[in-house]
């Protein structure tokens, strides 16, 4: 796959070494952005830990209400227990 960067003009390779070349000449400006690429990874990866675990957590609540006959309410007895969630959180170590 390959890879191009947007800089003044257009995409492609000759604009690669224009990158390189303006990072190599003002190397002060080029810490600051390792930085930020580091911290969008981290929040990148917490992001995708979140939704995983709430995507599990949501399918654990369906699958429980599927069992019990439905959502609970309030004041109507049925056969069959409702799962309570706040018992069975999902944890990754």
């Amino acid at each position: 796959m390959k890879k191009a960067y947007r800089t003044i003009r257009t995409q492609g390779k000759v604009n690669e070494q224009e990158l390189i070349g303006f990072l190599v000449k003002n190397g002060q400006g080029l810490l600051p952005m390792v930085d930020l690429i580091e911290q969008c990874q981290l929040a990148c990866n917490e992001l995708i830990d979140v939704t995983g675990r709430a995507a599990i957590q949501a399918v654990l609540q369906l699958s429980a209400m599927e069992a019990a006959g439905g959502p609970p309410q309030q004041g109507k007895r049925r056969s069959g227990t409702w799962f309570s969630m706040a018992a069975s959180r999902v944890r990754f170590f």
